[in-house]
């Protein structure tokens, strides 16, 4: 993800205002001053088979500022698919 402002990035909640376990894996800025961060958020196949009509959104926050990221249903619905036993 990639953006303009210094959000530092601390935590992740779903749209039910949950809490999901996020790790930061890198971060870096560009040559034009914009932040990124690569995170890993944890869902497990029972949160996603729960989302999979709905998608998925997660607020990230952070010192800063916060921002949302999602999943469309359908990405949530082909991932499932593509990962099944």
């Amino acid at each position: 993800m990639e953006y303009k402002d210094w959000l530092f990035l601390r935590e992740a909640c779903d749209a039910s205002s949950r809490r999901r376990s996020m790790r930061r894996t890198d971060s870096k800025v560009t040559s034009s001053a914009n932040t990124i961060e690569s995170l890993i958020i944890d869902l497990d196949r029972r949160y996603l088979e729960r989302h999979r009509a709905t998608g998925i959104r997660i607020k990230l926050v952070g010192k800063r500022g916060s921002v949302i990221v999602g999943l469309s249903a359908l990405a949530v619905v082909e991932f499932l698919a593509a990962t099944a036993n």
